[in-house]
């Protein structure tokens, strides 16, 4: 059962009295507006962000990468070889916190444009 988010509001809001027994889908909207309250309170809580190889440029020859939202999957940043020139390493995620692409887009994206989760970019460490 679909129900607005205006309705949803109205049943979680502790003031508000009303018999849902007495309603034919009444605990059905309540179980539905519990769902919605729940996905929203989650999209709150920080996601770790994924950092994957995500293909080859053949006309500029180097690797592409980007930071990926991991509740829709949304190419949050994009990043190639060019970009992490002096790291160490070959995991996505350690040349990123290791070049010029992290200090430039670190604070800019604490939420998905997409879908609003919450962004953990800490390093695989804790850090930032």
């Amino acid at each position: 059962m679909a129900i607005t988010t205006e309705r949803a509001i109205e049943i979680l809001d502790p003031t508000h009295r009303e018999r849902y027994s007495d309603l034919p889908d009444g605990m059905e909207q309540v179980n539905e507006a519990c769902r919605m309250g729940m996905k929203a309170l989650k999209k709150k809580m920080p996601q770790k962000v994924l950092f994957e190889d995500v293909g080859y440029d053949y006309y500029h020859n180097e690797n592409l990468y980007a930071c990926i939202c991991p509740s829709c999957g949304l190419h949050i940043i994009e990043f190639s070889d060019s970009d992490v020139m002096n790291s160490e390493s070959d995991e996505p995620e350690k040349m990123f916190h290791e070049c010029l692409v992290h200090h430039d887009y670190r604070g800019l994206n604490n939420f998905c444009n997409r879908c609003s989760q919450a962004l953990d970019w800490s390093d695989t460490d804790g850090s930032h």
